[in-house]
């Protein structure tokens, strides 16, 4: 079971990193996801065979419990990695958003024009960074409109915002009171719901455009309402000044998000339905304890559950639902 397990680990790093010798660094990351998952199936099944004793079950679960919160607090790297980091860039219109993002993905993906809100619709595009997988996203400017087909836009602005892994706050040089970046990216930030909760965890750097037009003193960072400083990268669009240290940049915070190093202890899920499913079997072990107390029938059937819950990982359960995933994503007997 363990091979089968490493098996799919390697099938599902390789394509997920640029290069054989990435693959096999993300590998050796990856692989010691299969025998701790493993372990934990029995160490469920022995603390069932010993429910006689209270104390040693509750001190066996509660660890489970605390090794499974490791698990999940890996900052999703393993999703990142095999599907993207995700960059959203925002902004008001006509700062040069559509023409970042065209420079980043090196076509002309979203349509330039002097004319202001000509982007109506979010625009995603895949690109390679340094190795990491990056999708970058266009947006519609931020501004009020009566225009209900721009307040579309504006809201689909909004929510990307929300799923941003790194959010990119791009304003205009020409409109910068005093030469001052700090007091227009806060506005645009605020504008975009970035202090909003959902928005809370995604990495932020500034850029100010079209230097070539107003140049500003140089200045590398800015400061967030919570201390926190910002990066703040100057360039132009237009003359290429500067995308060199914004490349830099981005790549650094996408290297830090999908950097499992300091997780090497913790190995990472790659899908989404790894990680809910070790979700659904913590929250089985919470529930545990206060019923061990009060109906020790029910107190085992959450760990059943748990355990079943792991196995769905570790494939020592197999149901119809697994196999179809299996042909779908591995492309077995086609």
């Amino acid at each position: 079971m363990a091979d089968l397990c490493l098996a799919v680990v390697r099938r599902v790093a390789l394509p997920s990193t640029g290069g054989k010798r990435q693959a096999a660094r993300a590998l050796t990351r990856l692989e010691p996801l299969a025998s701790p998952l493993l372990g934990y199936v029995d160490e469920l099944v022995i603390a069932l065979a010993a429910s006689s004793s209270d104390r040693r079950v509750r001190a066996t679960i509660d660890g489970l419990g605390r090794r499974l919160e490791m698990h999940l607090s890996d900052g999703r790297r393993g999703e990142r990695l095999r599907d993207g980091v995700r960059v959203v860039v925002v902004g008001r219109p006509n700062a040069g958003k559509s023409s970042l993002v065209n420079w980043l993905c090196r076509r002309p993906l979203a349509i330039v024009s002097p004319i202001a809100g000509t982007t109506r619709d979010s625009l995603d595009t895949h690109i390679n960074l340094s190795g990491h997988p990056i999708i970058v996203t266009d947006t519609a400017g931020l501004r009020q409109s009566v225009d209900p087909i721009e307040q579309e836009g504006v809201r689909r602005t909004r929510e990307g915002a929300k799923t941003a892994d790194v959010l990119v706050v791009l304003v205009d040089a020409a409109q910068l009171v005093g030469s001052n970046a700090q007091d227009e990216v806060m506005r645009v930030l605020q504008e975009s719901g970035a202090f909003e909760k959902d928005v809370a965890d995604a990495r932020i750097l500034a850029v100010v455009n079209k230097i070539d037009t107003n140049p500003i003193p140089d200045q590398d960072s800015i400061t967030a309402p919570s201390g926190e400083r910002i990066p703040l990268v100057a360039v132009s669009c237009k003359t290429e000044d500067g995308l060199t240290a914004f490349i830099s940049t981005l790549t650094r915070l996408a290297s830090s998000i999908c950097s499992v190093n300091q997780y090497s202890a913790s190995p990472t899920f790659s899908r989404v339905r790894q990680r809910k499913l070790v979700e659904e079997a913590l929250n089985e072990l919470r529930d545990f304890e206060p019923l061990l107390g009060v109906d020790v029938s029910v107190a085992a059937q959450k760990l059943r559950n748990a355990t079943h819950a792991i196995g769905m990982i570790v494939g020592s359960v197999c149901t119809e639902e697994l196999l179809d995933a299996i042909f779908r994503d591995f492309c077995i007997g086609k």
